[in-house]
């Protein structure tokens, strides 16, 4: 029997608790072992894509491969972009920002390197952030340089 996803609570103060929510310190070694799984299943996927005839999307994070300069030390590589779904890498300099913004869609956050603070939560190598359609973020700033994964998925 396929259990129901659907919240039992209002929207808006799903909304309002998950905003809230800072995220969980994990010690090194669990986060080690959560990226060594994360890298693991990412090689298993491209090797189950590449015997399926599956289109695979291989983004180097170098400097020079793809990166879309956006200007104050941000940059961005665009994996998948579409009317209803996106996948994106963010560099960001030391002491580079993002202005205020609204999301129009539930947002994930994987920072794969270096540290970010949106508002007032410091995110760290290892660390996730979801923010749900129509929160707002008033600041996103990294003091030593960040590598950050964004992604929707499109809404049911």
């Amino acid at each position: 029997m396929k259990q129901s996803t659907k919240s039992v609570l209002p929207e808006e103060l799903t909304r309002l608790l998950a905003s809230s929510l800072a995220p969980a310190a994990l010690p090194s070694a669990r986060v080690d072992a959560l990226w060594h799984r994360l890298q693991s299943r990412i090689a298993a996927s491209a090797d189950a894509a590449s015997t399926r005839n599956v289109v695979s999307i291989r983004a180097p994070l170098a400097a020079d491969a793809g990166w879309e300069d956006l200007g104050g030390g941000v940059r961005r590589r665009i994996l998948i972009d579409t009317p209803s779904t996106f996948a994106w890498l963010f560099g960001l300099d030391a002491g580079a920002s993002i202005p205020p913004h609204t999301h129009e869609a539930d947002e994930s956050c994987w920072v794969l390197a270096g540290d970010v603070w949106l508002d007032q939560t410091l995110l760290k190598q290892g660390d996730f952030h979801f923010a749900p359609a129509g929160s707002v973020h008033s600041v996103v700033r990294t003091e030593h340089g960040c590598t950050l994964y964004l992604s929707t998925t499109p809404s049911a």
